[in-house]
């Protein structure tokens, strides 16, 4: 709280009536946002005050250096999103940049024509999916860690809500109430033996 000039300060704890304030005068509550921070494994990502991102720690194949992105970085970042060994930015302009190892999703080259319209950014530990307004989903990184969405494209294409994940799959519920599964089978990515149970009526997934 920062009082008018003729109050010294306003003690905590202390009843207004005490503190000198009269009738009309203005208080100002200044309130800081606590930055949001993202971690790989060995690598710490914070969104500062100024939509900004800053890295240390780690090493580049774990995301700590973002030199190949750093002007797009300085601002306009609405949030981070991160796996094991890469970050993912979701910016006010609602594209997506990211950075670190490559071949787990901080390399987004091959879809970042698609990379448009983002509304939210989900993670595996070595894979991202990006779900647009249009309720399309969009992935990279390593297949076997849902980055590859080619057996379940079509049923991506849009309508879709929500998406969950575990450390190696991706479970996306559409607005029907299905739902759609991808990545390493034994960690979610095949939801075939409960295929009928999840054609309609889901209302929210959950993941270990």
């Amino acid at each position: 709280l920062v009082p008018p000039k003729h109050v010294p300060h306003l003690r905590k704890g202390c009843p207004l009536l005490w503190s000198g304030l009269r009738n009309g005068d203005v208080i100002t509550i200044v309130i800081h946002r606590l930055p949001e921070v993202a971690v790989t494994d060995k690598t710490f990502a914070a969104l500062t005050w100024n939509a900004g991102v800053v890295c240390w720690a780690g090493s580049p194949a774990t995301g700590s250096d973002s030199s190949a992105v750093c002007e797009q970085l300085r601002s306009g970042v609405r949030e981070l999103c991160s796996g094991s060994s890469a970050f993912a930015a979701l910016m006010d302009s609602s594209d997506v940049v990211a950075w670190g190892e490559g071949s787990s999703g901080g390399d987004c080259s091959t879809v970042k024509n698609q990379l448009h319209n983002v509304r939210r950014i989900f993670a595996t530990q070595q894979a991202f999916a990006a779900l647009k307004d249009s309720g399309e989903v969009v992935v990279w990184g390593k297949s076997s860690s849902g980055g590859d969405k080619a057996t379940v494209a079509a049923q991506l294409a849009g309508d879709v809500q929500h998406v969950f994940s575990t450390r190696s799959a991706f479970a996306a519920l559409k607005s029907t109430g299905s739902v759609v599964t991808w990545g390493e089978p034994i960690e979610g990515g095949d939801s075939s033996i409960v295929e009928t149970e999840l054609r309609g009526g889901v209302r929210n997934i959950y993941s270990t």
